[in-house]
């Protein structure tokens, strides 16, 4: 009712319900006038109803992200009679008592490319496509590179089938563009009304279980790596999390939503297995 009386809109871009806050020592609030938010909160996805356990399904595979390296925002869930995501923003930096905006692009602002075909099979961008935007723009072309490969090898793993142009972004610093941190990571796979393709193909392949060793080698040419890089990223990817999967599902025993930690770990150890056989 306040944001609206101030004009203003309720709920931030994207397939789920998404409310910017202000997260302090006192607690939540709501920003009014142009006070920067530090944080982003998510309801469960009404939109599928299958999907109401969301907000323990993306705390659990940030988790597990961050367990084994990768860089995200610290993210927990709130249990109430309706149980809430919060995530801190990562385009946000603080100064002092200042918070200031970061500017930020996704890679399909970047390419120019409307967020009504963000899907590669609409016509929007390619793991190539995306690759090669790194390649002209990024201020650490090596480590970019490598995160982004990383991103897409992690969301097969995990199953997320939406991990789309859109949910991968360039922080700018004046006129440098570095790989943000990762965000949206959830598995979509364990949904069984959830498309079943994965966002990308894999050298013309998006269904995980056909995606074989020659698909990494012809990728591996198709973007110009060395032979095996790709199986580098994957058996690093791998060994890590066998090893925090354990720890993760320990740190979720507090909730009070026990059977989609297990789920979830059943769809990994899956995925997991069919990619260990890849070399």
């Amino acid at each position: 009712m306040a944001i609206n009386e101030e004009g203003g809109f309720f709920s931030l871009p994207g397939a789920q319900d998404k409310i910017p806050v202000i997260k302090n020592g006192k607690g939540l609030f709501m920003s009014k006038g142009l006070h920067p938010t530090t944080h982003i909160i998510k309801s469960p996805n009404r939109y599928h109803p299958e999907a109401l356990n969301s907000v323990y399904n993306e705390h659990f595979c940030m988790s597990l992200a961050r367990a084994i390296g990768l860089s995200v925002p610290l993210t927990q869930v709130v249990e109430d009679e309706i149980p809430f995501y919060i995530i801190e923003r990562y385009d946000r930096k603080v100064d002092g008592k200042r918070v200031l905006r970061l500017h930020q692009q996704d890679f399909c602002q970047a390419q120019g490319v409307l967020s009504s075909v963000k899907y590669e099979i609409q016509g929007g961008p390619s793991i190539k496509d995306n690759y090669e935007l790194i390649l002209r723009h990024s201020s650490n072309v090596i480590s970019d590179v490598r995160s982004f490969l990383v991103w897409v090898f992690f969301n097969l793993l995990i199953g997320n089938n939406d991990s789309h142009s859109k949910n991968i972004t360039f922080l700018m610093h004046g006129s440098e563009a570095s790989f943000s941190p990762l965000y949206d990571l959830l598995s979509t796979a364990i949904y069984p009304d959830i498309r079943k393709k994965f966002a990308f193909k894999v050298a013309g392949q998006n269904i995980w279980s056909e995606i074989k060793s020659r698909h990494l080698r012809i990728m591996e040419k198709d973007l110009n790596l060395k032979n095996h890089f790709l199986s580098g990223i994957l058996d690093e990817l791998i060994d890590n999390m066998e090893s925090s999967l354990p720890k993760v599902m320990e740190d979720m025993q507090d909730f009070s939503e026990k059977a989609v930690f297990i789920t979830l770990q059943k769809e990994i150890e899956k995925r997991l297995k069919h990619f260990k056989r890849l070399k």
